[in-house]
């Protein structure tokens, strides 16, 4: 069987640089145990592992984060991020059903014209 590689084709996807935001407010499992959860906080770490999270502000929508990660992300590719030819968006969390949240996105970082595109599968995302 002979394999296939996008290089023999002059092809291929690299990862050159990613970014990442995560929102201000950091709610504890306490706080959600005050805010009525049934279970307490050491059960909640017990159960999940998890010991708090982070809550978006009321103004910001799931673009907004992704144009956050995304300014850093451009930031740390360098002269690379000039030959982007695509944005993809994965996420099971949209602002809307259309427009895209990609092109949000596109608009907000203020890219040339690519194609964009949401992909909505979690795992896949």
């Amino acid at each position: 069987m002979k394999i296939f590689k996008p290089a023999d084709f002059g092809c291929g996807v690299r990862l050159v640089s990613t970014g990442a935001y995560l929102p201000e407010r950091v709610v504890s499992n306490e706080d959600l145990s005050a805010m009525g959860a049934p279970l307490d906080g050491d059960e909640m770490v017990r159960l999940t592992g998890i010991r708090f999270r982070r809550w978006v502000a009321e103004h910001e929508a799931t673009s907004d984060l992704a144009i956050a990660a995304g300014r850093q992300a451009l930031a740390g590719a360098g002269a690379v991020a000039t030959s982007l030819d695509r944005l993809l968006v994965a996420t099971v969390s949209p602002d809307y059903s259309s427009p895209s949240t990609a092109c949000l996105v596109h608009a907000g970082l203020e890219l040339p014209h690519l194609p964009v595109f949401d992909l909505t599968a979690s795992c896949a995302g």
